[in-house]
């Protein structure tokens, strides 16, 4: 199911369903184990003492509720974290079209992420799984309006001058006039400043991934030790 669940969204979602379904599950399972225990030892005039059992039914309590909240930010984050995916690729394979078509749809799930967020309800109070999850949102709303535009930038000066260089070493040497020239060197100039700001921006756009991730990661486990009930 993991696995799976690694392909999409959509998937993911229903992974997670079935997982908080299984919970349920065992829980309801729990819960009925405790109602027959306690009708038998009413029935045999027994007196239960609560011990470690119930210590443990009540920090799963406690788990369950983190993670519900987890849960929840995480798909979140999940649904834009996909999407960008589909974004790169189509950037990595130079389809304007796909890159023009993932973007905006980043865009979309920039902005119902950042209105789900509004809605999520915090697990006492605790802010920065929400936090951090608008940070990335915000990158990841940055990189589609601004970013995009200079790659897209460059596959144009890219695409032109391949076209004025074929022209252009299709004229005979001697042949070629001053605008020939001109024409050529503008193009050439334009692909290299072109190349430049896109091949900055790329390692800038990679930096700031890579840290916003890793800050929701920690932040991600940072929130789960604070609040999962741990040992005795």
């Amino acid at each position: 199911m993991e696995a799976i669940a690694e392909q999409s969204y959509d998937a993911m979602e229903a992974y997670m369903m079935a997982r908080d379904m299984a919970s349920d599950k065992m829980k309801e399972a729990g819960e009925m184990i405790n109602r027959e225990h306690e009708a038998f030892a009413e029935a045999n005039d027994v007196t239960i003492i609560e011990g470690e059992d119930s210590k443990l039914d009540g920090k799963m309590e406690i788990a369950n509720l983190v993670y519900d909240h987890y849960n929840e930010i995480y798909l979140i984050f999940f649904k834009s974290y996909k999407q960008e995916m589909y974004l790169l690729d189509a950037i990595a394979r130079k389809d304007i079209n796909a890159i023009e078509q993932n973007r905006n749809a980043l865009l979309s799930t920039v902005e119902e992420g950042m209105e789900n967020l509004k809605e999520v309800k915090l697990y006492e109070g605790d802010q920065t799984m929400v936090g951090a999850t608008r940070n990335l949102l915000k990158f990841y709303k940055k990189e589609a309006e601004t970013d995009v535009d200079v790659i897209l930038e460059y596959f144009e000066a890219k695409e032109n001058f391949e076209k004025i260089q074929k022209a252009f070493e299709a004229i005979k040497e001697k042949n070629r006039t001053q605008e020939d020239v001109d024409t050529y060197n503008g193009a050439a100039s334009s692909v290299t400043d072109a190349a430049n700001a896109y091949n900055s921006g790329n390692d800038a756009s990679n930096k700031e991934r890579g840290m916003k991730i890793d800050n929701w990661n920690k932040t991600a486990e940072r929130f789960t030790g604070k609040h999962v009930p741990r040992g005795k």
